[in-house]
């Protein structure tokens, strides 16, 4: 069946090209190879080449031609026991015929009772190599499904039309196959984390844990180094190296500080380890959170004269008005804020403030701010003029201050 669809493959070649197509060797010169080889090569091993790897990954080989006559197109299919390696698809990249002039008449990649079937037909139109022909001409990427010591060969069929001459002919290629054999996986090792991402103040600590683990019997030493992605980040690790046995684990710890002036926002920590040629990373995400205070109205004007607020009798009459003071979190910052004041000028009769509360929670679920009602009061003998009031807010290391106008006239 196979090899029928070939034929009629190779008869849409010869139209496409603009050739008459003869299913005969006769007019070839050069008998060339078409073989399986590793996916960095570009011509064809001495013999049979045999692969390994561990189940799960992925495998990837070259179809390459060596040494053959001049030639326009081909149809190639490579066969495997799919339980063992089965095809995912095909890559054309860096091969032997131009994009540019490239038509793929077939591009299949297929599993049919237990067979894995690679199949790649092209044609360059107005294009021909030059002989002797050798390169690439296509890749084959598969998934290693197999067990432990299962094996499979890479079965070749192929026709090469020439490029050259009327009527096209199909080349005496020869073929070389390969061999692929589940092998047990490598030794190796892991490095998680929890948690994964830390959320602090600026100027703050947070700290985390990571776990290295063997892997597939891996014993030996890892040696661990981390790097963060600003200077104003920084992470030590509570141990630079860790010894493991086959199955066994250890628990690093990470600490990451933000010094005061780090901006709010996301930040990377990624500890990397490291044994022989073996390496692997993982990235902590590092949001430094910090709040911000506002005040509405933040300019205020009191009216001193009359009888002011209701009064007892025979007091002095007083003017007041308020103003809210908002604390909002920045990036998740939750905890307890304390608030200041301080009224300037200080003068005799002066203007005098208040907050409702002095000691605030700021919750880090947006839109849920904080708030304290400022209450500034004159009286009649207030000096008019300009008064600043200045609220502070802080928690721990953390300080943001705002000021509020108050002008008192009569």
């Amino acid at each position: 069946m196979i090899r029928r669809s070939w034929v009629v493959t190779l008869l849409i070649l010869g139209a496409i090209s603009g050739m008459s197509t003869t299913i005969s060797p006769g007019h070839a010169v050069l008998t060339g190879l078409v073989c399986i080889a590793s996916s960095d090569s570009t011509s064809c091993p001495e013999s049979q080449s045999s692969f390994s790897g561990p189940s799960g990954a992925t495998f990837s080989v070259a179809v390459n031609i060596q040494d053959s006559d001049s030639l326009s197109g081909f149809d190639i299919s490579v066969a495997t026991n799919s339980s063992v390696l089965n095809p995912l698809s095909l890559d054309l990249n860096d091969t032997i015929i131009p994009a540019s002039t490239r038509f793929v008449a077939v591009d299949s990649t297929a599993s049919v009772d237990g067979v894995g079937f690679a199949r790649l037909a092209v044609v360059g139109i107005g294009f021909h190599t030059a002989a002797p022909t050798t390169g690439t001409l296509f890749r084959i990427n598969y998934r290693v499904l197999g067990a432990i010591s299962s094996r499979t060969e890479l079965g070749v069929e192929s026709i090469i039309v020439t490029g050259t001459g009327i009527p096209a002919v199909v080349l005496p290629e020869t073929t070389q196959g390969a061999s692929f054999t589940v092998q047990p996986p490598e030794p190796d090792f892991t490095i998680t984390g929890s948690p994964v991402t830390l959320n602090f103040p600026r100027g703050s600590t947070g700290t985390s844990t990571i776990e290295v683990s063997s892997v597939n019997g891996f014993s030996g030493r890892a040696d661990l180094s981390v790097a963060t992605s600003d200077t104003r980040i920084t992470a030590v690790l509570s141990e630079p190296t860790v010894t493991l046995s086959d199955q066994s684990s250890a628990s690093i710890g990470v600490m990451v500080h933000s010094i005061a002036s780090t901006p709010p926002g996301d930040y990377f920590v990624t500890v990397t380890g490291t044994s022989g040629s073996l390496s692997h990373s993982m990235d902590f995400v590092i949001v430094v959170s910090d709040f911000a205070i506002f005040a509405n109205p933040v300019s205020v004007s009191i009216l001193i004269g009359g009888p002011g607020d209701s009064t007892p009798p025979q007091t002095i009459p007083t003017f007041s008005t308020t103003s809210q003071i908002s604390i909002s979190s920045v990036l998740g910052f939750n905890g307890n804020i304390v608030l200041s004041i301080i009224v300037s000028p200080t003068l005799r009769h002066g203007l005098s403030a208040s907050l409702s509360s002095t000691t605030l929670f700021l919750s880090a679920i947006p839109g849920q701010d904080a708030l304290a009602k400022l209450t500034v009061v004159a009286t009649n003998n207030t000096p008019v003029g300009l008064y600043l009031v200045n609220i502070t807010a802080s928690s721990g290391s953390l300080s943001h201050s705002l000021v509020v106008t108050f002008i008192t006239s009569r």
